[in-house]
């Protein structure tokens, strides 16, 4: 007895040998694989991997010594590999990061080359990965290897950058077969670089994209010429053939569902998201559950047991294999294999990466020891998936998954004693503690997952989700053990018993629905979410290390007290800022990036909210959901004071709708229109929503905190909507700012009638219609005379907008021009002496800041 006490002791220590000798083998196989990385890095890993290995071989008692000083010195030897264990995880991603750097740079030509238009050109490509159903076509990893412009070409030459490619639907019809991977393909196309960043927090696309090693997009505006792989390798036809057993599997899918149904079944089976509408994600979003519409360690586990299971049956039919193998290690890697092929079938998603490497470790780990360190197979998982790719220590995916696992690992450790098995050796515990016991730990594990992802949560959204700490408890079980596995079992039937096939799968999408009606109530409810703001960077630290202490007490009071003081005292110098400030705080004005649109933020200085349209589009996402919202919550706003309509046009009222409910604004101001049935349906719903909805005077003063805001109200006699829009005059410091909405030539004209109205200079101008010819006029600017110009228009503006004219004439007066387009979200700050300063998301190369 005491022999195997002994061993299961030396087993709990044995996770850090373990770990070593999983990074000295990861180590050496990228250096040997890798010898065309640059010489730092090859250098730099070599020294680190002799230090591991030191550190790994060093003599000493690492399990079933005893004696006075054993103890002492195994914390010296775990001291020590750690210590190695973290200096070769630096170097890995240091050297990598330099190695990413100087793959960036060798672009630099390329990406100047293509510049920040689009430009229409031949391009040749090799597919690498996809098909990837899409809302109107499929996305494909190409690699770009020629085009009609020897220009490019030229900069080309020994590098084949990676574009994603889209292929529309018209161009998949006219194709008798999609192409695959290996396939090369010829087509005219549009080529521009990823969206860069429009808001001052935001990691942009094009950083996240460009890092990645993607040089731009291309979408196909033809029928393509493609050429099918003839000598193709074994992985190669491995991979064709994966994805064509994909493709098949979505086909016959299809064939029983459609709609909403469709989408969640497609992305949580084979990772093919892009038919998820982003309405039908917010409230999952809103309530912290949104983990459940992708591929992680939830549906990997479901997969992973149902393999498992379905291997020990088959294994159990002949018993005398586990006389040579246990039952345990026998079933690894048949599974690992099977997850493997499951992995690369749908297309090896990042998320899914990570639940697989999590898996394959902790898997492996089993056949040196008999219990593996949970926190070392993590340390793993993190430093192999960063020494592929360190960009993703920045993206939000790897900081959820990672924090959540962490929170799930450092609760277990430090779980109460109630938690932990109480029966001596030899003895059972009752059925009803185990299950208080399962039953607790199931609580404390969800628990444990949303508390660790706090943090990146609220970097994220600005929000601290509180119906996340319950929803999970309800949606991770439904999910976990009934919808998805309905999912799982009906598209193995697809190809054997279509008809239960199709009832299971529409009893699981059906689900599922339910689901999200259900979350889409309780999104909404009162106190569901507290909107925090961005933290700052004491904030941040100190969320992290609060979140840090109450997962690593196992959630107990006393941790959990400390916490909460810890986060209190990071919320004090960002309190007490805004406290000394008091009336002295700024008038902000935000012009918000929503393509081709209009969004203004108005914040007074006794924090009053008025919110100016909020853009909109006939196709794409909606403006006022995916950039609107996350906007306003990023700043803390709770609640709009005032919500202001200028006129009926689709890229000022689209975006409307969705704000009503999460910011429930107390007052909607717009023209009472009822022949205009879209706007007036929002102003219904606004008064439902518990708005006033008062009727306009043509001139309407207001007041607060020493700002005065004046609207007026142009007559119904004006030729077009654009003419009729509600002009807005801000006044606060002796600096004026005048946002005339859609003004045109007529409607300018009315305006400079109401000159007793217009204060005179107005240092700001937001220039009417988007900057187009037919508004801005030289009589307007000469009576306003301003300083800076604002130009909200759209990255391509389908009308040209702002028109050289427009520009041509700002630049005649000295006026400085901000633009979504160029510049992003852009926020001007006035204090009350007058001083003026002007915040743009990011400045284009060749403009000094």
């Amino acid at each position: 007895m005491r022999g195997r006490e002994e061993g299961y002791r030396g087993g709990e220590g044995g996770g850090v040998p373990v770990a070593l000798a999983a990074f000295c083998g990861a180590g050496v196989l990228s250096w040997c694989v890798g010898v065309s990385r640059p010489p730092v890095v090859v250098s730099v890993g070599g020294a680190v991997l002799l230090l591991a290995a030191a550190a790994l071989l060093m003599p000493g008692p690492w399990r079933g010594t005893r004696g006075p000083g054993a103890k002492r010195l195994r914390g010296r030897q775990r001291l020590l590999a750690t210590m190695a264990v973290a200096a070769l995880s630096g170097a890995v991603v240091l050297g990598v990061s330099v190695q990413e750097r100087w793959r960036f740079e060798s672009q630099r030509d390329l990406r100047a080359a293509l510049g920040e238009e689009r430009r229409e050109l031949e391009v040749h490509v090799r597919i690498e990965v996809g098909p990837v159903p899409m809302g109107q076509g499929y996305s494909y990893d190409a690699r770009l290897i020629g085009s009609d412009e020897p220009e490019l070409n030229a900069l080309m030459e020994g590098h084949e950058p990676r574009v994603r490619l889209f292929y529309g639907e018209d161009q998949g019809r006219a194709c008798e077969i999609l192409p695959m991977p290996g396939d090369e393909v010829r087509a005219w196309a549009r080529v521009a670089r990823f969206v860069p960043r429009t808001n001052p927090w935001q990691s942009s696309a094009r950083e996240l994209m460009e890092a990645r090693g993607y040089l731009a997009t291309a979408t196909l505006r033809e029928r393509p010429e493609v050429r099918v792989a003839k000598d193709l390798s074994a992985s190669l036809r491995l991979r064709r053939w994966l994805t064509g057993q994909r493709l098949d599997l979505e086909r016959r899918i299809a064939l029983h569902l459609e709609g909403d149904g469709l989408a969640v079944t497609w992305a949580m089976l084979t990772a093919s998201r892009g038919l998820i509408r982003p309405e039908f994600r917010e409230p999952f979003d809103m309530t912290s559950t949104s983990h459940v519409l992708a591929i992680s360690g939830l549906h990997f586990g479901v997969i992973a047991a149902l393999i498992a299971l379905s291997l020990r049956l088959l294994f159990d039919r002949v018993p005398r294999l586990y006389c040579f193998v246990p039952r345990r290690r026998l079933l690894v890697l048949p599974s690992l294999i099977l997850l493997l092929g499951y992995l690369v079938a749908i297309g090896a998603p990042v998320s899914a990466q990570r639940a697989f490497l999590m898996a394959a470790l902790a898997s492996l780990a089993l056949f040196v020891t008999r219990r593996v360190k949970g926190t070392s197979v993590l340390w793993m998982v993190g430093t192999l998936l960063l020494w592929g790719a360190p960009r993703l220590l920045f993206e939000i995916g790897f900081q959820l998954s990672m924090s959540a696992t962490a929170g799930i690992l450092l609760f277990h450790q430090g779980r109460p004693a109630w938690l932990r098995p109480q029966a001596a050796m030899g003895q059972r515990e009752s059925v009803w503690v185990r299950r208080r016991r399962a039953v607790g730990l199931f609580i404390g594990v969800s628990t444990a997952a949303s508390v660790a992802t706090l943090p990146p949560l609220i970097a994220m959204s600005g929000e601290l989700p509180v119906s996340g700490f319950w929803t999970n408890l309800v949606v991770i079980p439904v999910v976990g053990s009934l919808i998805f596995p309905l999912m799982v079992a009906g598209a193995l039937l697809t190809g054997v018993w279509p008809w239960l096939a199709g009832v299971l799968l529409r009893w699981g999408a059906g689900l599922f629905v339910r689901l999200f009606e259900l979350l889409d109530v309780v999104a909404y409810w009162p106190l569901n979410e507290l909107r925090l703001g961005y933290p700052e960077r004491v904030e941040w630290a100190a969320m992290w290390v609060a979140c840090w202490l109450a997962v690593r007490g196992g959630l107990r009071l006393r941790p959990c007290l400390v916490a909460i003081l810890i986060w209190g005292v990071g919320l004090v110098p960002g309190s007490l800022s805004v406290t000394l400030r008091g009336d002295e705080a700024p008038l902000k004005v935000h012009m918000i990036d929503v393509g081709q649109g209009d969004a203004t933020l108005l914040e007074l200085p006794d924090g009053t909210t008025m919110l100016i349209d909020a853009g909109g589009s006939l196709s794409g996402q909606d403006p006022g959901l995916r950039k609107v919202a996350p906007y306003l919550r990023k700043l803390g706003i709770r609640r709009l004071d005032v919500l202001l309509l200028t006129h009926a046009d689709l890229d000022h009222y689209g975006g409307l709708d969705a704000l009503l409910r999460p910011f429930a604004p107390r007052v909607f101001l717009a023209r009472n229109n009822p022949a205009h049935a879209r706007t007036y349906q929002t102003a219904l719903t606004a008064k439902a929503l518990g708005a006033h909805v008062p009727r306009l005077p043509e001139r309407l003063v207001l007041s607060a905190a020493g700002a005065r805001l004046t609207l007026l109200t142009p007559p119904d006699t004006l030729p077009s909507e654009n003419d009729r829009s509600i002009v807005v005059i801000v006044e606060y410091g002796q600096v004026a700012i005048a946002l005339t909405g859609d003004l045109e030539e007529a409607g300018e004209r009315w305006l400079l009638t109401q000159a007793h109205h217009l204060p005179t200079p107005a240092a700001v101008y937001k220039a009417g219609h988007h900057g187009s010819r037919t508004s801005s006029s030289p009589e307007l600017l000469n009576y306003l005379q301003p300083t800076i110009a604002l130009v909200s228009a759209g990255r391509p503006s389908p009308f040209g907008h702002p028109h050289v004219e427009v520009l041509e004439r700002f630049e005649a007066r000295g006026i400085d021009v901000f633009r979504t387009d160029t510049h992003g979200s852009t926020r001007i700050e006035v204090d009350a002496d007058g001083t003026l300063r002007v915040f743009p998301a990011r400045w284009p190369d060749g403009e000094e800041p």
